[in-house]
């Protein structure tokens, strides 16, 4: 897997090329950051709700089902603007691009999961199509940080291993959560959605500061 393999694509620069990447940063960071907010709101504005015991598509029923509902699309957003970032600064390769394909996908199950999002817990089609973009998500993280680990890298060694000490972790810590006693599955559920969320976030930081431009052909910076 040759990520600066000579068959690479320099990224556009100047004007409102440049732009183009950092209005994704924004629109993935401010995505981020709803998603928190909208499930802190929700979870106040529901009587006798406990974060520590309930999911949070508990709160897609409701009173506060439009509030969760708003947070997740704005996430599904993000992830999405985060994918065609990506493919603002192509390096090459086939794990670049197939990252930045993948957080697009990501964005769409997110959707799908939002859309369904009123069915979980119940057993019909929408609480089976629920459950099978769970997995879905699951999977397409894992992936999507293990295949931008080696170019972020090239920005700076610590990116890359923050990214690829996620991905290992999320594949150890997510599927963990269907032995999680019920009495704490909306504190589990929350840690895992935090390892996704900040994930996005950061690579929205790294979008809007421009630093996806510098792992092209320069030596990964030591710290």
């Amino acid at each position: 897997m040759s990520i600066g393999a000579d068959r690479t694509r320099k990224p556009v620069t100047g004007g409102d090329h440049d732009r183009i990447a950092a209005i994704c940063g924004i629109i993935g960071f401010v995505g981020a950051v709803a998603a928190v907010l909208t499930d802190l709101i929700a979870m106040f504005i529901v009587d006798r709700y406990s974060p520590i015991s309930e999911t949070i598509s508990a709160l897609a029923v409701g009173q506060a089902a439009w509030i969760q509902d708003c947070g997740l699309y704005a996430f599904a957003i993000a992830c999405a603007s985060c994918g065609v970032g990506y493919f603002r600064w192509w390096q090459g390769g086939y794990a670049w691009p197939a990252a930045g394909g993948l957080l697009i996908l990501l964005g769409v199950d997110v959707g799908v999961i939002a859309y369904f999002n009123q069915y979980a817990g119940t057993t019909n089609v929408g609480a089976d199509i629920h459950s099978n973009a769970t997995y879905v998500l699951a999977a397409m993280f894992l992936l999507a940080t293990l295949l931008s680990g080696p170019g972020l890298r090239r920005i700076r060694r610590s990116f890359g291993r923050f990214t690829v000490v996620l991905g290992v972790a999320w594949l150890i810590l997510a599927p963990v959560f269907l032995l999680v006693p019920t009495g704490w599955d909306g504190a589990y559920e929350r840690f895992l959605g935090l390892m996704l969320v900040v994930w996005v976030g950061f690579v929205s930081w790294l979008l809007m500061q421009g630093e996806l431009d510098q792992a092209r052909g320069s030596k990964p910076r030591c710290s």
